[in-house]
């Protein structure tokens, strides 16, 4: 049961970072960390708790990062 909440929360997250992903898809010139501060922003923005939110964040880039 524990994976399956984990796994909702997870499509939680996403669905709110996923517009602010299409918008930074359309830049012509991108940097991990503008990648970092608006999906920071569009966390807290739907009500992530701050901390959380960066962490979160702070992950996704470094995983942009290792993809790119």
């Amino acid at each position: 049961m524990a994976g399956r909440k984990a796994a909702v929360e997870v499509g939680n997250v996403l669905n709110k970072v996923t517009p602010t992903l299409r918008k930074l898809s359309r830049w012509e010139d991108l940097s991990f960390k503008a990648v970092q501060d608006q999906i920071a922003s569009a966390l807290i923005a739907s009500h992530v708790n701050p901390s959380t939110a960066r962490t979160l964040a702070y992950w996704i880039r470094l995983g942009l990062e290792l993809l790119v």
